[in-house]
């Protein structure tokens, strides 16, 4: 039996589809130095900034694994959804550049900026109370989760711990967590969806 860095690409993503933690590891180790090229290629921010959305990109290659068309490399699969990641990643940088810069207006415009932020504030009210009933969900979903995949969550997120730091309590490899917190993150997310869709109430 062949190794699974010995098989192409469609064998690959059938087993990474499948669930196999040595398939989604080989994928990882194959493209990640691929994914950072790209991220520090189209995107000017810090180390910190690149990890966040190499793990991004990860993700969203989970969500779009199941479309992949053969007829094109895995390769080229996984630039076109890193630079998907990067395009979002900017026009997000941009857009909240621009609503700073709009709320800091001049005093030639302090009257109209006085309208403006009057008139807003029942919609960040709004917001403020969607953000609470899906913190609440979030807080649901995550009871609901696996115990190692809730630990996993909290020390990447909660405690906001490095993966390098996460490795030396764990013993578990860095790659390795990478791709276990990316997993852990869909079946949150898919949990998360069931109880929208349940219409769950406290």
């Amino acid at each position: 039996m062949p190794s699974i860095s010995e098989n192409n690409d469609v064998t690959l993503v059938g087993q990474c589809l499948s669930g196999s933690d040595q398939a989604w590891s080989e994928f990882y180790s194959r493209f990640e130095r691929l994914v950072r090229m790209v991220i520090r290629r189209r995107l000017h921010i810090s180390e910190d900034g690149i990890e966040d959305v190499v793990h991004d990109v990860f993700i969203s290659i989970i969500s779009a694994l199941k479309t992949y068309d053969s007829s094109c490399s895995l390769q080229t699969f996984v630039c076109t959804i890193a630079e998907r990641v990067c395009v979002d990643q900017y026009r997000f940088s941009k857009a909240t550049k621009r609503n700073a810069e709009a709320l800091s207006m001049d005093d030639e415009h302090s009257g109209l900026a006085s309208k403006v932020m009057e008139s807003s504030k029942q919609v960040f009210q709004e917001e403020a109370l969607i953000r609470a009933q899906e913190a609440d969900i979030v807080r649901r979903a995550l009871r609901l989760l696996g115990t190692k995949c809730r630990e996993l969550l909290k020390l990447r997120y909660f405690d906001e711990a490095p993966y390098s730091k996460i490795a030396e309590a764990t013993g578990i490899a860095a790659n390795t967590l990478v791709v276990q917190t990316t997993r852990c993150i869909r079946e949150l997310r898919n949990i998360y969806q069931k109880l929208v869709k349940s219409g769950y109430k406290k």
